[in-house]
């Protein structure tokens, strides 16, 4: 698209990437950066700029950056999507099986899976309720990052044919 190798952006391409690394949507970005309001114009425009290698190149560095910042691996990632995937809801009672533990008494594998926490009273008479992260989707993000779909998409030998014949019941055949 007319790019010189080496080329810098210019600022507002830059500004565009912050924002993009914040929001992670495109159109949004491009409207905030060039104060486009038709959202459909922001779209194509956000796209076209998304393919610039200096752009695409100034993106992967600055994530590069912030993952080696925030020590996010790979491990990591996968470790937090488990903990949601997996967690044991039979934790969050008391030895007596009745009390519902609070939330400084679950074990941090649990309190990660924790979406809200809604308390009613204090103290020892505090009740709690836990709403947790979607089960589901965290298995489905699991199975992606694995690659179990694409394996179960290489499984699947294509079409099956089948073939429905009529028979005559009079006929000995």
């Amino acid at each position: 698209m007319g790019e010189k190798i080496g080329e810098k952006l210019t600022p507002k391409q830059k500004k565009f990437c912050d924002e993009w690394l914040i929001c992670g949507n495109n159109t949004h970005a491009y409207q905030k950066v060039y104060g486009v309001k038709n959202s459909d114009v922001a779209a194509s425009n956000a796209n076209r700029l998304l393919n610039y290698e200096k752009v695409k190149r100034y993106i992967s560095e600055r994530q590069q950056k912030l993952a080696q910042k925030y020590e996010i691996t790979q491990a990591r990632v996968l470790q937090e999507e488990m903990c949601l995937a997996y967690v044991n809801v039979a934790e969050l009672w008391g030895a007596d099986g009745w009390t519902m533990k609070s939330p400084k008494e679950l074990p941090e594998a649990v309190q990660r899976a924790i979406a809200s926490v809604r308390v009613r009273g204090k103290g020892d008479e505090a009740e709690y309720k836990y709403t947790f992260w979607d089960k589901g989707k965290a298995l489905e993000r699991i199975s992606k990052h694995l690659g179990l779909y694409e394996q179960d998409n290489r499984q699947q030998n294509g079409p099956v044919k089948i073939v429905i014949t009529r028979s005559d019941p009079d006929s000995d055949e």
